[in-house]
């Protein structure tokens, strides 16, 4: 690659007269009115006759307008596509979608395509520098090719905070390899996205501070191709950065969260380099913030992280990390409560971080709803102890998570098979919903429970002892 990288160049060169020349797009940093960062990677101003060249253009495949530079005219050019293309290991972790057709045609076009475009963001890297020479395109190389090819990278993770900033004036420190850090415009202009991505894009870019998880292992034994689609569905790092921002919402009293997932890698890069700028990796961007931002949040000013609330902040993510499920289940609800659009929602989350914390298990409670179930799905033909046990059951495991336990065997037996408890409450849930629907009028809870003591009251008792009357009672009445 190194080797066709520098006789494209040399070819490129020696050339006379080769008319159009395509420029690499510029980004700026801005601010919007709100005094927010508004660095939106679709928004760039107009390449100008003195950008870098854009060598994913020059190189390709046939000479065009755009193209100038292409494998006829380059041998170390169809040299590297022939390698790729014959070597399957290597086009497997080079080009993931090449390896998966059987079209060779197909294939060959893929490895090429993707071949050339590796090749002209190593030359674009060098041109943004401003720096040609052998010696800055092996530097560049060298960050290329573990990216590519290492079966394991090292990075830091970023999660910048969506639309609070940060009353600090430098790194603040929240646990060991644990920081919020301040968030250069040049890291702005690199971590920016484009509209059309998965959250508002201006919401993305509104925060002025991240927090990073520092040295972090990425998997990368399968190319890179594989591993920014698994980090696009599956970012790492998350409950720790949910874990942050839960104490950063309990030290400050109101919601945090972030829309975005960065790498910052140590040591290699992508080929997907912003100009020159530091080779920062969008791996994903996400919705872990407050749903109330959504509605045009980054043209309003929004609450500040106070410093008195950033010196609390390293004891309560400590005590987070330590404390027992019971607690860590309540504040995990509390966040939740800012990511609910419905009101019974937030209400049910709030009830459940209260109960995790300050209740106890009502076995009164369980026992009441078991015996209403069972009267009410006796008439669809459910045996009213089975029904009893199962209900129970269920709320059992309810309880032990709202708790903190982990239920050590998490199934449940009905008739001889064995089911998962969610399984388990959702039909059961249902059958509920049936039997009350269905029922004229439907039943309450208070109907129910007229229902069983006129059961009880309607048996069929036979000759029943004479019974005494209870004391300060008219054994006449």
């Amino acid at each position: 690659m190194l080797a066709a990288a520098q006789k494209s160049r040399d070819f490129y060169v020696t050339q006379g007269d080769r008319g159009y020349a395509s420029r690499q797009d510029v980004y700026v940093y801005e601010e919007n009115e709100a005094g927010w960062p508004a660095a939106v990677r679709s928004k760039k101003t107009p390449a100008v006759a003195d950008a870098p060249l854009n060598w994913q253009h020059i190189v390709g495949r046939e000479k065009g307008p755009l193209c100038k530079v292409a494998p006829q005219d380059v041998p170390e050019l169809q040299e590297l596509i022939d390698l790729i293309y014959k070597d399957p290991e290597l086009g497997l972790v080079l080009n993931g979608l090449a390896s998966k057709t059987d079209d060779d045609q197909v294939r060959r076009s893929l490895v090429s395509f993707d071949t050339l475009h590796k090749v002209g963001a190593l030359l674009s890297r060098a041109a943004a520098l401003g720096d040609l020479g052998d010696e800055n395109l092996g530097r560049i190389y060298d960050q290329i090719e573990p990216g590519l090819l290492a079966k394991e990278l090292r990075g830091d993770l970023l999660f910048p905070i969506a639309l609070h900033r940060v009353e600090a004036d430098g790194i603040v420190e929240v646990a060991q390899g644990i920081t919020i850090e301040p968030l250069s415009s040049q890291t702005q202009i690199a971590r920016a996205v484009s509209h059309g991505a998965d959250v508002n894009a201006y919401l993305v870019a509104a925060a002025t501070h991240a927090i990073v998880l520092h040295d972090r292992s990425f998997d990368n034994s399968e190319g890179a191709l594989v591993r920014q689609i698994r980090m696009h569905y599956a970012p790492p790092g998350l409950d720790q950065a949910d874990l942050v921002c839960e104490a950063i919402s309990i030290a400050t009293g109101f919601d945090v969260g972030y829309a975005q997932v960065c790498i910052r890698p140590d040591g290699w890069a992508d080929d997907d380099w912003v100009m020159d700028l530091p080779p920062i990796s969008r791996a994903a961007t996400v919705e872990r913030y407050p749903l109330s931002l959504n509605d045009r949040g980054w043209l309003k000013e929004q609450k500040v992280i106070d410093g008195k609330s950033l010196e609390l902040l390293p004891d309560i993510f400590a005590a987070l990390t330590t404390t027992d499920r019971r607690a860590q289940l309540a504040s995990r609800r509390l966040a939740q409560t800012a990511r609910r659009t419905n009101a019974d929602d937030i209400l049910i989350d709030a009830c459940i971080g209260i109960e995790a914390l300050l209740g106890e298990q009502h076995s009164e409670l369980m026992h009441r709803m078991g015996i209403r179930a069972a009267t009410a799905l006796s008439a669809r033909g459910w045996e009213p102890s089975l029904t009893y046990e199962v209900l129970t059951t269920v709320y059992g495991y309810r309880s032990k998570i709202v708790h903190g336990a982990v239920p050590k065997k998490p199934t449940i037996s009905v008739n001889g098979k064995e089911y998962g408890p969610g399984a388990t409450a959702v039909d059961l849930l249902r059958e509920l919903l049936r039997a009350h629907l269905t029922s004229t009028p439907p039943w309450t809870p208070t109907s129910l429970d007229e229902e069983l003591f006129a059961t009880l009251a309607n048996r069929d008792l036979g000759s029943a002892p004479e019974v005494e009357s209870a004391p300060g009672t008219d054994s006449d009445g």
